[in-house]
């Protein structure tokens, strides 16, 4: 829990300091969004094994975690 309050308060101060933060929340997002994507499909997975109902629920709820995507 120490480690985590930690990690926390180093974020804060490095948003409290910088003016761009951007590439941390690009970051943040790419990270969120490989969770996703894993979550749903597997590295050793082939093409053909994907099931498409899974990959629609997949960009949904992509979509709703970052809904400035919706229109893509």
């Amino acid at each position: 829990m120490n480690a985590q309050r930690e990690n926390f308060y180093a974020q804060r101060r490095r948003v409290l300091k910088e003016k761009d933060i951007s590439q941390d929340i690009i970051y943040m997002i790419e990270k969120e969004i490989e969770r996703i994507i894993c979550s749903y499909i597997s590295p050793g997975m082939a093409v053909e094994e994907y099931v498409l109902e899974d990959l629609n629920t997949m960009v949904t709820e992509i979509k709703s975690t970052f809904p400035q995507y919706s229109n893509i």
